[in-house]
């Protein structure tokens, strides 16, 4: 995994109190890429 653009969370925090737009994004993985557990997702979205 490729953390070559991440941001300290400090950093972007004392950038976004400052006025400065930007936009945070979480990613979470096993070490073998894998996101979710026996096929399914780790979230549940409704039908509406």
């Amino acid at each position: 995994m490729s953390t070559d653009n991440a941001m300290d969370p400090l950093a972007f925090t004392e950038k976004i109190a400052a006025g400065t737009t930007g936009i945070g994004l979480v990613w979470a993985q096993t070490a073998a890429g894998v996101i979710g557990k026996d096929g399914d997702m780790p979230w549940h979205l409704p039908r509406t």
